[in-house]
């Protein structure tokens, strides 16, 4: 399914260290492993390797990072939402000014936090500058992410950033990249120091970085596409809901929004919604007075409701729970809504995954 993790990943050994095999068990070592080698080859490759040609974007208004907060809670908040973005694959999230008083500093907020806690920690020095926002950021739980490999790890793709030549340090432009191991690697291209990149490791994990080879840049989009299902998130601002329409980085735009808001209606669960096949769908949440707000006060907005405005208007929380609080905060929401939302979004990479073993 869409979240479970790929099995080429690293395996926790310690969540296998000193299991015994159980009593009376007579199967020997090899008998075990010529069941396991043709199990593998019996099992589909889509099973496998969870490909997804579909996007998942998000948009979340700026107002819930609210100035009363202290920098430590507004740190807390924005690093559940970062973990809720990885935990449940989304491509993107649109922070969004929605023209009240808190909006617009909280959005700059909300997104420079989320953008430090996407990029891989080896990274993060050569690519984000320091700022006051991120002064708990270091502390907030790390993401885990496909992205985010050890120093210890080789796996087919690594995050890297373009560093100064060792032969010329005071050139603007070079091929080594950083890619978090114990030197920088070679590349084919000359790009600005600064750079964030993609290198494609291959998938011998015995290479060694003594190898004399250049590797190869490829498109942050190949590992989500062949490899992983995901492969970090993509952080932008925009004025308002029409910004985060108009702002798309699709071609032909999102095929498919979804509101979730409290005054939506109240479907029964996700796997029963009725969808059609998308390519880059839609998930907008909405401030204090919920999305019906956000669009009363966006100008390009001006008279459309808000069950016109999205293909599917749903409150997720009234179909998923009764809740024992008084109020459910953004980040709740968010939680609750890629949840309710994970049937239908499976059943998405299922019909995928179906049509490209069918052109095989």
């Amino acid at each position: 399914t869409l979240f479970t993790l790929n099995s080429s990943w690293k395996v926790d050994s310690r969540r296998t260290m000193g299991k015994k095999e159980p009593k009376g068990s007579d199967v020997s070592d090899s008998k075990k492993r010529k069941c396991r080698d043709a199990s593998a080859d019996q099992q589909p490759e889509s099973s496998v390797s969870p490909v997804r040609p579909f996007t998942v974007s998000l948009a979340i208004p700026g107002s819930i990072m609210n100035k009363k907060m202290s920098d430590h809670q507004l740190a807390t908040v924005a690093g559940s939402i970062a973990r809720a973005l990885s935990i449940f694959r989304v491509d993107e999230v649109v922070i969004f000014n929605d023209k009240t008083d808190e909006s617009r500093e909280g959005a700059a907020t909300l997104a420079r936090i989320i953008q430090y806690l996407e990029t891989p920690q080896y990274l993060r020095r050569a690519l984000i500058p320091t700022h006051k926002d991120l002064r708990f950021a270091g502390q907030l739980p790390p993401l885990e992410a496909p992205h985010h490999p050890r120093a210890d790890e080789w796996p087919r793709y690594r995050e890297g950033a373009v560093v100064a030549s060792p032969q010329d340090e005071s050139a603007s432009k070079s091929n080594f990249v950083n890619v978090g191991l114990s030197k920088a690697v070679c590349v084919k291209h000359m790009l600005p120091v600064g750079t964030r990149v993609t290198v494609k490791m291959g998938d011998d994990s015995t290479r060694s970085l003594e190898d004399s080879e250049e590797y190869e840049l490829v498109s942050p989009v190949e590992p989500r596409e062949k490899c992983y299902g995901f492969w970090g998130y993509s952080v932008r601002q925009a004025a308002g809901l029409s910004g985060v329409i108009g702002g798309c980085p699709y071609a032909g735009g999102y095929d498919f929004l979804i509101g979730a808001s409290a005054d939506g209606e109240s479907p029964p669960d996700g796997a029963s919604l009725s969808v059609p096949t998308v390519k880059h769908a839609l998930i907008a949440f909405g401030g204090v007075d919920g999305l019906t707000g956000s669009i009363r006060r966006d100008e390009a907005l001006e008279g459309v409701s808000a069950d016109c405005f999205f293909d599917l208007y749903i409150n997720t929380c009234a179909a998923t729970l009764s809740p024992a609080t008084r109020t459910i905060q953004c980040e709740d929401y968010v939680l609750i809504t890629l949840t309710f939302l994970q049937p239908f979004i499976d059943a998405h990479v299922f019909s995928w995954n179906s049509q490209r073993n069918s052109l095989k």
